[in-house]
């Protein structure tokens, strides 16, 4: 989780709001994410027994506040961190 851009003083590796706005699964599939630098939305369907729906919201969210970034396109879609602590500073 520290090597998520945010403020050099933020708790716990995630902004307030950043950790405001994901629900445990969310924060789960961030950790994931972190720990082996990739995850698919099948991956989430089976580790959470959640529908496609729910497992593209899940990730599109995530995406939409800058936490992972999506790669490839169709089947081949998986997704990373959005970018590296210290990039910006």
């Amino acid at each position: 989780m520290d090597r998520i851009r945010v403020p050099k003083d933020a708790p716990n590796g995630l902004t307030p709001a950043q950790k405001k706005a994901l629900n445990d699964r969310q924060r789960a599939i961030l950790e994931a994410v972190v720990l082996h630098g990739t995850v698919t939305s099948g991956w989430c369907r089976k580790a959470f027994g959640v529908t496609y729906d729910t497992a593209n919201r899940d990730l599109l969210k995530m995406a939409r506040i800058g936490l992972i970034r999506r790669e490839g396109k169709g089947r081949g879609a998986h997704y990373v961190l959005s970018a590296v602590q210290g990039d910006a500073q």
